[in-house]
């Protein structure tokens, strides 16, 4: 292993960090921010704590489907030795498949978490967008579906992240669709 492997291993907090790769968070942190902008500029009151649980919700949901993806792309073989894709810790041994997909798990339980307050505040609609959410976060490499296998993971990516998260963030902000 390189010395950047063995210095990360030293630090469980700086492996998880690595392997819920942050670099990519600003795809699901800037459409809340924007939904809320949106409501703001439709003459809406922004509730903190409503953008507080939603960006948690959303960057939650965003780690677990880095997880996922990790884990089965390596299991599936595509990320290997001398490949580029993902986080790298699986294909580095620096964590276990098993490890990962419990931490996609984990991931997705503190999204629901942070998102019932917000259905509970807004409703059905923010349950029916959380759950195309999960489908799109799981779905996106996971059977059945395996979109990002079938050249569908950008057209996902673009309907959750583009349009779901924005659609969602105005909503819990307006408790209505503009």
């Amino acid at each position: 292993m390189t010395g950047h492997a063995s210095r990360v291993t030293g630090n469980g907090f700086r492996l998880w960090w690595r392997a819920a790769r942050p670099y990519a968070y600003p795809a699901s942190v800037v459409p809340v921010l924007l939904g809320a902008a949106l409501a703001f500029a439709d003459g809406i009151s922004v509730s903190v704590w409503r953008l507080a649980l939603t960006l948690a919700g959303v960057v939650a949901a965003h780690t677990g489907g880095n997880l996922m993806n990790d884990f089965f792309d390596f299991t599936k073989g595509f990320d290997r030795a001398g490949t580029l894709g993902g986080s790298g810790v699986l294909v580095s041994g620096l964590m276990t498949p098993r490890g990962v997909l419990a931490g996609a798990i984990i991931s997705f339980a503190a999204a629901a978490a942070a998102g019932l307050p917000l259905v509970v505040a807004a409703g059905w609609p923010i349950a029916a967008l959380a759950f195309f959410g999960l489908i799109s976060g799981v779905g996106y490499v996971a059977p059945p579906f395996g979109f990002k296998y079938r050249a569908l993971g950008d057209v996902i990516v673009l309907l959750a992240f583009g349009v779901g998260i924005t659609l969602g963030s105005y909503f819990v902000q307006a408790l209505r669709f503009s």
